[in-house]
């Protein structure tokens, strides 16, 4: 009897699902509108920028103190990375979801980028403690002091940013079965320049050892052609939109204006049946 029934259900629950209609698919210009490609830029720009940063970092630290490095040896250089990893879970757990709730997606993104352009700038200039370190004006503690400021910092401004810039990727889809080709296509070309940002890193940085020209074009050379790329991407960066705010802005923007007309039919409406009833 049970068994009978059970049959039955699932009889009358495949007469009830009927043939359902799969939603189509966006095309590809549909997909890759110029909200969406600035989108993508702007990550592929971070993503150039970041990764010639972790291929500077592990040629400058173990450079010797005259040659505008640190002279860190390889234990020191482990130390200051694992500063660095160990900051950059309590930054994405606790601190990114705060702020980014608090001031919103956008602000987050163009502070941070705007923070690059600074600290690539300045920790250049931790050779100079380091200097100062060397020849025993200072304690060594004032280097890692100095660095481990520019390392959070650091932190800070990569979580922010990649994590803001794919929620902006995201938004930019106009529907949802368009994601996977709009990350896969971000992801490609970032693919692209996390193969070409290592080995032009290493490039500018030997010509940046062996630059005899004055600041800042002498070993701070790599890190003014860094600040210069985070200040072309923050720039950029005012171009970029959340998609998915905009489109909530239309929407409420519409309804008042439907609720308005509603409104104003209503008391025309009111205002006839008063002249009626005078009548």
């Amino acid at each position: 009897m049970s068994q009978t029934r059970s049959i039955d259900n699932l009889s009358q629950l495949s007469k009830n699902d009927g043939p359902k209609i799969l939603e189509k698919s966006p095309s590809f210009r549909q997909i890759f509108t110029l909200p969406t490609l600035l989108v993508i830029c702007s990550y592929v720009m971070i993503c150039l920028q970041t990764i010639m940063y972790d291929e500077i970092y592990s040629l400058w630290t173990p450079t010797k103190p005259s040659e505008g490095g640190l002279g860190f040896s390889s234990y020191q250089i482990g130390i200051s990375l694992a500063i660095a990893g160990a900051s950059t879970f309590v930054i994405q757990i606790l601190i990114f979801p705060w702020l980014q709730r608090r001031f919103g997606t956008m602000r987050c993104y163009r502070v941070c980028l705007a923070g690059f352009v600074l600290l690539y700038f300045i920790q250049p200039f931790v050779n100079n403690i380091a200097r100062a370190a060397e020849d025993g004006s200072i304690e060594i503690r004032w280097v890692w002091s100095a660095l481990v400021v520019c390392l959070l910092s650091n932190r800070v401004f990569c979580v922010f940013a990649f994590t803001s810039s794919m929620i902006l990727v995201t938004n930019t889809a106009p529907k949802t079965n368009a994601l996977g080709t709009i990350n896969g296509f971000s992801q490609c070309f970032a693919s692209l320049v996390r193969a070409i940002g290592p080995a032009s890193a290493g490039s500018l940085f030997s010509i940046s050892l062996n630059s005899k020209l004055p600041f800042p074009f002498d070993h701070h050379l790599i890190w003014t052609v860094l600040s210069f790329l985070a200040l072309l991407t923050w720039i950029q960066s005012f171009w970029v939109k959340d998609l998915r705010k905009a489109r909530r802005e239309e929407a409420a923007s519409m309804m008042a204006a439907r609720d308005e007309e509603s409104f104003a039919e209503d008391h025309r409406e009111g205002n006839s049946q008063q002249r009626r009833e005078g009548v």
